[in-house]
Protein backbone atom coordinates (compact mmCIF):
# COMPACT_ATOMS: atom_id res chain seq x y z
CA UNK A 1 0.00 0.00 0.00
CA UNK A 2 1.27 3.46 -0.87
CA UNK A 3 1.75 5.20 2.46
CA UNK A 4 1.09 8.88 2.92
CA UNK A 5 3.63 8.86 5.74
CA UNK A 6 6.28 8.87 2.99
CA UNK A 7 5.05 12.33 2.05
CA UNK A 8 4.94 13.55 5.61
CA UNK A 9 8.10 11.95 6.98
CA UNK A 10 10.09 15.14 6.53
CA UNK A 11 7.59 16.99 8.71
CA UNK A 12 7.82 14.37 11.48
CA UNK A 13 4.07 14.42 11.97
CA UNK A 14 4.13 10.99 13.53
CA UNK A 15 6.35 11.80 16.48
CA UNK A 16 7.27 8.45 18.00
CA UNK A 17 10.79 8.72 16.62
CA UNK A 18 13.02 11.09 18.51
CA UNK A 19 13.17 14.62 17.16
CA UNK A 20 16.63 15.86 16.31
CA UNK A 21 18.42 19.12 17.02
CA UNK A 22 16.87 22.39 17.97
CA UNK A 23 16.50 24.15 21.26
CA UNK A 24 14.42 26.89 22.78
CA UNK A 25 15.78 30.37 22.85
CA UNK A 26 16.34 32.42 25.95
CA UNK A 27 13.63 34.47 27.57
CA UNK A 28 10.49 33.85 29.59
CA UNK A 29 7.75 31.74 28.01
CA UNK A 30 4.36 33.50 28.08
CA UNK A 31 1.33 31.77 29.59
CA UNK A 32 -0.10 30.94 26.15
CA UNK A 33 3.20 29.50 24.87
CA UNK A 34 5.29 26.34 25.15
CA UNK A 35 8.63 27.80 24.02
CA UNK A 36 10.29 30.96 22.76
CA UNK A 37 12.61 30.72 19.77
CA UNK A 38 14.55 33.77 18.65
CA UNK A 39 12.01 36.02 20.30
CA UNK A 40 9.07 34.25 18.66
CA UNK A 41 6.58 32.29 20.75
CA UNK A 42 5.45 28.79 19.90
CA UNK A 43 1.88 28.83 21.14
CA UNK A 44 -0.08 26.19 22.97
CA UNK A 45 -2.56 26.34 20.10
CA UNK A 46 0.15 25.23 17.65
CA UNK A 47 1.28 22.48 20.02
CA UNK A 48 -2.26 21.23 20.63
CA UNK A 49 -2.95 21.19 16.89
CA UNK A 50 0.13 19.05 16.28
CA UNK A 51 -0.80 16.63 19.07
CA UNK A 52 -4.36 16.36 17.74
CA UNK A 53 -3.00 15.68 14.28
CA UNK A 54 -0.87 12.90 15.73
CA UNK A 55 -3.88 11.46 17.59
CA UNK A 56 -5.83 11.33 14.34
CA UNK A 57 -2.99 9.48 12.66
CA UNK A 58 -2.87 6.93 15.47
CA UNK A 59 -6.64 6.41 15.28
CA UNK A 60 -6.72 6.15 11.47
CA UNK A 61 -3.88 3.61 11.41
CA UNK A 62 -5.38 1.69 14.36
CA UNK A 63 -2.44 2.28 16.68
CA UNK A 64 -2.98 2.76 20.40
CA UNK A 65 -2.18 6.28 21.54
CA UNK A 66 0.19 6.31 24.57
CA UNK A 67 -1.62 6.39 27.90
CA UNK A 68 -1.40 9.29 30.35
CA UNK A 69 1.60 8.98 32.64
CA UNK A 70 3.63 6.72 30.35
CA UNK A 71 7.16 7.37 29.15
CA UNK A 72 5.91 7.01 25.58
CA UNK A 73 3.47 9.91 25.98
CA UNK A 74 6.12 12.05 27.67
CA UNK A 75 8.47 11.41 24.76
CA UNK A 76 5.71 12.19 22.28
CA UNK A 77 4.99 15.54 23.94
CA UNK A 78 8.68 16.40 24.10
CA UNK A 79 9.17 15.51 20.46
CA UNK A 80 6.19 17.66 19.47
CA UNK A 81 7.82 20.63 21.20
CA UNK A 82 11.20 19.96 19.61
CA UNK A 83 9.60 19.63 16.18
CA UNK A 84 7.89 23.01 16.50
CA UNK A 85 11.10 24.60 17.79
CA UNK A 86 13.06 23.26 14.84
CA UNK A 87 10.38 24.38 12.40
CA UNK A 88 10.49 27.90 13.86
CA UNK A 89 14.29 27.97 13.60
CA UNK A 90 14.18 27.01 9.92
CA UNK A 91 11.48 29.59 9.16
CA UNK A 92 13.41 32.36 10.91
CA UNK A 93 16.59 31.43 9.06
CA UNK A 94 14.66 31.42 5.79
CA UNK A 95 13.41 34.93 6.54
CA UNK A 96 16.98 36.13 7.17
CA UNK A 97 18.18 34.60 3.90
CA UNK A 98 15.13 35.88 1.99
CA UNK A 99 14.21 32.30 1.14
CA UNK A 100 10.61 31.98 0.02
CA UNK A 101 8.42 28.97 -0.78
CA UNK A 102 5.43 29.80 -2.93
CA UNK A 103 2.14 27.96 -3.44
CA UNK A 104 3.42 27.16 -6.92
CA UNK A 105 6.48 25.45 -5.42
CA UNK A 106 4.26 23.37 -3.15
CA UNK A 107 1.91 22.47 -6.02
CA UNK A 108 4.84 21.26 -8.11
CA UNK A 109 6.26 19.08 -5.32
CA UNK A 110 2.83 17.63 -4.49
CA UNK A 111 2.22 16.80 -8.16
CA UNK A 112 5.61 15.07 -8.20
CA UNK A 113 4.71 13.07 -5.09
CA UNK A 114 1.34 12.04 -6.50
CA UNK A 115 2.96 10.84 -9.72
CA UNK A 116 5.63 8.90 -7.81
CA UNK A 117 3.45 7.23 -5.18
CA UNK A 118 -0.03 7.18 -6.68
CA UNK A 119 0.63 6.47 -10.32
CA UNK A 120 0.48 3.04 -11.96
CA UNK A 121 3.37 0.56 -11.66
CA UNK A 122 5.85 0.27 -14.55
CA UNK A 123 4.43 -1.68 -17.48
CA UNK A 124 0.90 -0.39 -16.95
CA UNK A 125 -0.76 2.53 -18.76
CA UNK A 126 0.01 5.91 -17.25
CA UNK A 127 -2.49 6.86 -14.55
CA UNK A 128 -4.64 9.91 -15.17
CA UNK A 129 -4.57 12.90 -12.85
CA UNK A 130 -8.05 11.94 -11.66
CA UNK A 131 -6.89 8.42 -10.76
CA UNK A 132 -3.86 9.71 -8.87
CA UNK A 133 -5.95 12.30 -7.05
CA UNK A 134 -8.47 9.63 -5.98
CA UNK A 135 -5.69 7.42 -4.58
CA UNK A 136 -4.14 10.39 -2.83
CA UNK A 137 -7.44 11.32 -1.18
CA UNK A 138 -7.90 7.70 -0.05
CA UNK A 139 -4.42 7.77 1.48
CA UNK A 140 -5.30 10.96 3.36
CA UNK A 141 -8.22 9.17 5.00
CA UNK A 142 -6.19 6.03 5.74
CA UNK A 143 -3.49 8.05 7.50
CA UNK A 144 -5.77 10.58 9.20
CA UNK A 145 -4.23 13.67 7.59
CA UNK A 146 -5.70 16.59 5.69
CA UNK A 147 -4.51 18.09 2.42
CA UNK A 148 -3.56 21.31 4.22
CA UNK A 149 -1.39 19.33 6.65
CA UNK A 150 0.37 17.64 3.75
CA UNK A 151 0.98 20.98 2.09
CA UNK A 152 2.39 22.37 5.36
CA UNK A 153 4.75 19.40 5.58
CA UNK A 154 5.88 19.93 2.01
CA UNK A 155 6.42 23.63 2.66
CA UNK A 156 8.66 22.87 5.62
CA UNK A 157 10.69 20.40 3.60
CA UNK A 158 11.13 22.91 0.78
CA UNK A 159 12.20 25.59 3.27
CA UNK A 160 14.81 23.22 4.68
CA UNK A 161 16.08 22.37 1.21
CA UNK A 162 16.33 26.01 0.17
CA UNK A 163 18.00 27.09 3.42
CA UNK A 164 20.52 24.28 3.09
CA UNK A 165 21.16 25.18 -0.55
CA UNK A 166 21.63 28.83 0.36
CA UNK A 167 24.12 28.30 3.18
CA UNK A 168 26.16 25.69 1.28
CA UNK A 169 26.18 27.22 -2.20
CA UNK A 170 29.71 28.58 -1.79
CA UNK A 171 31.11 25.55 0.00
CA UNK A 172 33.78 23.76 -2.00
CA UNK A 173 35.21 20.37 -1.06
CA UNK A 174 38.30 19.20 -2.92
CA UNK A 175 39.52 15.65 -3.41
CA UNK A 176 42.34 16.44 -0.99
CA UNK A 177 39.78 17.51 1.64
CA UNK A 178 37.92 14.23 1.21
CA UNK A 179 41.13 12.20 1.45
CA UNK A 180 42.25 14.05 4.59
CA UNK A 181 38.89 13.51 6.27
CA UNK A 182 39.04 9.82 5.41
CA UNK A 183 42.61 9.49 6.72
CA UNK A 184 41.64 11.26 9.96
CA UNK A 185 38.57 9.05 10.49
CA UNK A 186 39.65 5.67 9.14
CA UNK A 187 38.36 3.89 12.22
CA UNK A 188 34.84 5.01 11.28
CA UNK A 189 35.04 3.18 7.96
CA UNK A 190 36.77 0.03 9.17
CA UNK A 191 34.74 -3.10 9.72
CA UNK A 192 35.72 -4.56 13.09
CA UNK A 193 37.23 -8.02 13.00
CA UNK A 194 34.63 -10.68 13.60
CA UNK A 195 35.26 -13.19 16.39
CA UNK A 196 35.94 -16.73 15.34
CA UNK A 197 32.89 -18.95 15.33
CA UNK A 198 32.13 -22.60 14.94
CA UNK A 199 29.06 -24.75 14.46
CA UNK A 200 27.84 -26.40 17.64
CA UNK A 201 25.71 -29.55 17.79
CA UNK A 202 24.43 -31.44 20.78
CA UNK A 203 22.65 -34.62 21.79
CA UNK A 204 20.59 -34.05 24.93
CA UNK A 205 20.28 -37.08 27.23
CA UNK A 206 19.28 -37.48 30.89
CA UNK A 207 22.17 -39.62 32.17
CA UNK A 208 25.86 -38.72 32.23
CA UNK A 209 26.88 -42.33 31.62
CA UNK A 210 24.99 -42.36 28.33
CA UNK A 211 26.47 -38.98 27.41
CA UNK A 212 29.99 -40.32 28.01
CA UNK A 213 29.23 -43.38 25.91
CA UNK A 214 27.90 -41.29 23.01
CA UNK A 215 30.89 -38.94 23.27
CA UNK A 216 33.32 -41.86 22.91
CA UNK A 217 31.45 -43.13 19.86
CA UNK A 218 31.52 -39.70 18.22
CA UNK A 219 35.22 -39.29 18.96
CA UNK A 220 35.80 -42.52 17.09
CA UNK A 221 33.39 -41.74 14.26
CA UNK A 222 31.94 -38.15 14.00
CA UNK A 223 29.81 -39.14 11.00
CA UNK A 224 27.52 -41.08 13.35
CA UNK A 225 26.20 -37.85 14.93
CA UNK A 226 22.92 -37.67 12.98
CA UNK A 227 22.04 -41.30 13.66
CA UNK A 228 22.89 -41.07 17.36
CA UNK A 229 21.01 -37.79 17.78
CA UNK A 230 17.92 -39.26 16.16
CA UNK A 231 18.07 -42.31 18.39
CA UNK A 232 18.98 -40.81 21.77
CA UNK A 233 18.36 -37.04 21.91
CA UNK A 234 15.36 -35.89 23.95
CA UNK A 235 15.64 -32.40 22.47
CA UNK A 236 13.19 -32.65 19.56
CA UNK A 237 14.23 -29.27 18.18
CA UNK A 238 17.71 -30.59 17.41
Amino acid sequence: MRRLSVILSCAALVLLAAACGGGGGSGAVPSDGVAVVGGQTITKEQWNALMEQTRRNFAATKKKFPAVGTVELANLKSNATQFLIQSSEYQQEADKLHVDVSDKDIDARLDQIKAQYYGNPPGQPKASKAEMEKRYQEALKQQGFTNDEVRSGIKLQLIREKVFGSVTKDVKVSDDDVQKYYDDHKQTYTTPAQPQSRDVRHILVKKKALADQLYQQLQANPSKFAALAKKYSIDTSS
